[in-house]
């Protein structure tokens, strides 16, 4: 371990974004945060930040990290919008990974007018699927289907969230429905990916995140491959894990591993058409709720006696509303939480408020969603309300959702500071962005509320962790100047685990 001296331009994120000019770490700790000039520094190679920006390292309080882990081996198709393309990127993969099973992820199928399970199987024989570009459709060709094990008795159970072309399945499966599908391929953990994944957190500043395992592989991966002195984790269980979790002692690990609460899935995502919203989509389709409402009450109020804190995905307005109900009539053991909340009204930002309902949001979403929102006629006025939330007195996190998108904060950064797209720089709605040090505040302490480590991390004071990053100084840069921003350097537990 060492003893780190630095020097230069310091945001603590403690009382108000506070600055300094000195940061002492030594070995795990920070030992010292001010700007007294008389300090004995002889002994010590002082670090002079020149123009640079050292702040707390960035924590993803919303991230699918084994899913992330798992698509570096898979076929990214992000922009491809046409068949000839799709075809040729399909083919090559399939020749250069030799694998008996192809699954590919980030396709647009709004690009797209007649796919379907038969256009797949033209192509191989090999069983191929792919997810949207939201992660809540999925395509299947039939060989993956017939391999699935997909019956009579799953149809009907799953009818509405299945796609039929002359009453037959047209291989499309929408949200929940598509999980037996993924069973065909979570054999493999996909560890040999493990160094890539951390490097890339690394890389963008991240040391510490919340796992939304999808499955129960995913949150056991951390109980079979340790991740101390790599990754700080809170690992959130998904509902089939409810009675397991709650009767056995799960595995923790004192400033490395932590248990989270109970993470569902109450509806779905705007591109797939599956976000419960209270307006129309131009099908008149207004989303679907992934169970029945009395299912989730009672599962809520099952998970707060057990003293589990609940985190419920809602995308639409509507979901968000139903679920901000149900929370007022459960005893609060723990913590209430929202993940996304894309979409509010009034009624329910003054009711999160008073509930004290947490918010995990990600800006970068408005990059896929901002299509969708202005195509749905008074669905802008409800979208991302970041300004509103922050005028209130609610808690809220800003987050990736990697692998639904990019692990980059500063895209983030950019689309919350801008509300726009940070590809075509299309702007939402300028009346709802936040400033940079709000932004900041939601990367970095607020992120540690989020989750009750803020005691450890989150801020750069004495005592805590010496997980920190020195940036390029986004505090003095244009908006679209921060997306060509860079980490120069991460801590994690006072150790260099990147540098540029």
């Amino acid at each position: 371990m060492s003893t780190y001296v630095f020097t230069g331009k310091i945001l603590t994120q403690n009382y108000k974004n506070k600055e300094e000019s000195i940061l002492i770490s030594k070995d795990d700790k920070i030992i010292y945060v001010g700007n007294e000039k008389k300090l004995n520094f002889r002994k010590y190679e002082l670090i002079n930040l020149k123009e640079k920006l050292l702040l707390p390292a960035f924590i993803d309080s919303h991230i699918h990290f084994t899913a992330f882990l798992r698509d570096i081996s898979n076929l990214d198709l992000k922009g491809v919008d046409n068949k000839k393309d799709l075809i040729l990127k399909i083919k090559e993969h399939i020749n250069k990974s030799k694998s008996k099973k192809i699954r590919a992820y980030s396709l647009d199928f709004s690009k797209f007018y007649d796919l379907d399970r038969y256009f797949l199987d033209s192509i191989s024989e090999i069983p191929i699927m792919i997810m949207s570009s939201d992660y809540h459709t999925m395509l299947a060709s039939s060989s993956l289907i017939k391999l699935s094990n997909i019956d009579s008795n799953f149809i009907e159970k799953y009818k509405t969230k299945l796609s039929f072309k002359d009453n037959q399945l047209s291989g499309y499966f929408f949200e929940d429905s598509y999980k037996k599908i993924l069973d065909v391929f979570n054999e493999d953990d996909n560890i040999e990916n493990l160094d890539i994944a951390l490097k890339t957190l690394y890389k963008n500043g991240i040391v510490s995140i919340e796992e939304m395992a999808f499955s129960k592989k995913d949150f056991f991966f951390y109980d079979k491959y340790s991740l101390k002195n790599k990754l700080r984790v809170v690992r959130h269980f998904p509902e089939n894990l409810l009675d397991y979790v709650s009767k056995n002692n799960i595995y923790e690990e004192k400033n490395w591993l932590k248990l989270g609460g109970l993470k569902v899935f109450y509806d779905g995502a705007l591109s797939s058409k599956t976000a419960l919203i209270s307006k129309k989509y131009n099908d008149n389709n207004f989303g679907i709720r992934n169970k029945e409402k009395k299912y989730f009450e009672e599962l809520f109020n099952k998970a707060s006696k057990y003293n589990f804190g609940l985190l419920c995905h809602c995308i639409g307005d509507k979901a968000c509303k139903e679920v901000i109900d149900i929370y007022s009539n459960i005893e609060k053991n723990s913590f209430f939480r929202i993940e996304h909340a894309q979409h509010l009204d009034n009624e329910s930002i003054e009711k999160i408020e008073k509930l004290n309902i947490f918010l995990s949001m990600q800006a970068a979403h408005i990059e896929s969603d901002i299509k969708n929102i202005k195509n749905i006629q008074g669905l802008d006025e409800l979208s991302y309300r970041f300004k509103d939330i922050s005028l209130k007195n609610i808690l809220f996190a800003l987050s990736s959702d990697s692998p639904i998108a990019k692990v980059n904060p500063f895209l983030g950064i950019y689309s919350a500071l801008t509300h726009s797209s940070f590809s075509t720089h299309e702007c939402l709605n300028q009346n709802q962005s936040l400033d940079i040090e709000r932004i900041l505040k939601a990367y970095t302490i607020d992120a540690a509320k989020l989750s009750s480590r803020d005691s450890e991390i989150g801020s750069l004071k004495e005592g805590k962790l010496a997980d920190f990053i020195i940036i390029d100084d986004i505090l003095n840069m244009s908006a679209k100047e921060i997306l060509d921003a860079k980490v120069h350097t991460t801590f994690l537990n006072g150790k260099v685990v990147f540098e540029k």
